[in-house]
């Protein structure tokens, strides 16, 4: 319950400093219990970003509920590479026009998300500012680039009729790279890129459920770690 409360405190306080709900959630250090995600979608989440583990946004099967994962870095992320790594701001730049150089080609097959974590005390000072610039005029300079939220990728997702093996959506249809700033309380920034709109339908993840281990106090879920929760896996 405790958990519960503090997770609602959250979203109220920022549903109140911009005036409209939260449709998402970013962990403090990508951490969660066990239950984190039933909370979350008890709370009304559409998506959580602390699964750095794809590139596409996909649906979670949390014991017959749904919450979809949108792709986040650590890698792409100011915290970790210039504060972790001593990366100058012209690498930081060159990293992510790598990054978005191999999502944009693989994007033809089926949308990407880039996510680039920024921080305003890291990448917002003046000596580095320009090269994040720079960097996004490069993505930018391409066709199908599509500036979003995290909440409309995840609805165009949902809409797209590439979930749960659905069918295949057309060749022709339209392409785009998603690019979503996301400020929360000037803490952190997080641009979330969709390269092309057509996404190939995947199938659901199962979330499983906790071992009959006792638990930890906080420990991030892992697939491979535990056994799965009753109701087996989502058609």
């Amino acid at each position: 319950e405790e958990e519960r409360d503090e997770i609602r405190v959250a979203l109220e306080t920022i549903a109140r400093a911009t005036g409209r709900p939260v449709a998402g959630w970013l962990g403090s250090g990508l951490q969660e219990t066990w239950h984190t995600l039933d909370h979350l979608i008890d709370l009304g989440c559409k998506y959580v970003a602390d699964w750095v583990n794809d590139d596409q946004p996909y649906l979670m099967n949390v014991e017959g509920r749904r919450i979809c994962s949108i792709p986040y870095s650590t890698e792409i992320n100011d915290k970790s590479a210039v504060d972790g790594h001593d990366v100058t701001s012209g690498e930081f730049e060159g990293m992510i026009r790598r990054q978005f150089d191999v999502l944009y080609r693989e994007s033809a097959q089926s949308g990407r998300v880039m996510a680039i974590a920024l921080h305003p005390y890291i990448t917002g000072v003046p000596h580095r500012i320009d090269a994040l610039d720079s960097a996004l005029r490069y993505i930018t300079g391409h066709q199908d680039v599509w500036l979003a939220t995290g909440e409309e990728i995840i609805d165009h997702y949902l809409a797209s009729g590439a979930t749960f093996g659905a069918p295949r959506v057309a060749v022709g249809a339209p392409r785009a790279l998603m690019v979503a700033p996301v400020l929360v309380r000037g803490v952190l920034v997080a641009c979330f890129l969709l390269l092309r709109r057509r996404l190939v339908p995947r199938p659901a993840v199962l979330v499983p459920g906790p071992p009959v281990v006792p638990r930890p106090t906080m420990r991030r879920r892992r697939a491979a770690e535990v056994t799965p929760r009753r109701g087996g896996a989502a058609s």
